[in-house]
């Protein structure tokens, strides 16, 4: 029935109706008496037009008015301290339902601040690790160099380099596991075992510095 009143066509009340009125006397009908019939004839409708026919507007595009979102960046692998905190977070709330979210985050800081090296190194390495998969997964992702990049401890130059090793031992380990094997290992080592890596730790703890002090250079350069 909509259709046909949108096309122009008549409505059922229109087709029983005649086709043409007849003329009435307007100051005939000021004082109608009792018995005079009443007209129950009803006006007929203005037809309607529409710009585009039914079956048109099925066939409109429906999203062409719909915004158009940009391609979005592929998601940044987390880093050391999001790792930890991903996994420490859900104990703390199951201990504490009621906890609000800056106090979580708080203890959240302060046990990551308070971390001995090791365990701390342990989340490093894992970071590094999904760094090396979001390289490879997103080859054509350009980063914009910004500040230098943060020197690396003794352990995380002893785990890139024990790393194939100990993959190769243990085939089909995920990169958890792996890294609990290397950082028991780096665990047991002696001072004087450890000392070829901390050695370089040293050196890139230097390299850091003079990059970052030539980094802030240029950032006055440039106000």
């Amino acid at each position: 029935m909509v259709r046909n009143t949108i096309a122009g066509g008549n409505t059922p009340s229109q087709q029983q109706q005649p086709s043409s009125f007849p003329q009435t006397n307007v100051a005939a009908q000021a004082k109608p008496s009792k018995n005079a019939p009443v007209n129950t004839t009803p006006t007929p409708l203005p037809k309607t037009t529409n710009s585009l026919p039914p079956q048109d507007v099925k066939n409109q595009d429906i999203t062409s008015n719909i915004p158009q979102t940009k391609d979005q960046k592929p998601k940044r692998p987390m880093n050391a301290f999001i790792i930890f905190s991903s996994e420490r977070r859900p104990e703390l709330q199951k201990n504490d339902p009621n906890m609000q979210t800056a106090q979580v985050s708080k203890i959240l800081g302060e046990e990551w601040q308070n971390m001995d090296s090791t365990r701390k190194d342990h989340y490093n390495e894992r970071a590094r690790q999904l760094k090396e998969e979001f390289k490879q997964s997103n080859p054509d992702f350009v980063r914009h160099p910004t500040a230098p990049k943060h020197p690396m401890s003794g352990f995380l130059f002893y785990a890139l380099e024990m790393r194939p090793h100990v993959a190769e031992q243990n085939p089909g380990s995920t990169v958890g596991p792996i890294s609990k094997i290397i950082a028991g290992h780096w665990k047991n080592l002696t001072p004087e075992q450890r000392a070829p890596w901390e050695k370089k730790a040293s050196d890139d703890k230097a390299r850091y510095a003079r990059e970052m002090e030539q980094y802030l250079q240029s950032q006055k350069d440039d106000e």
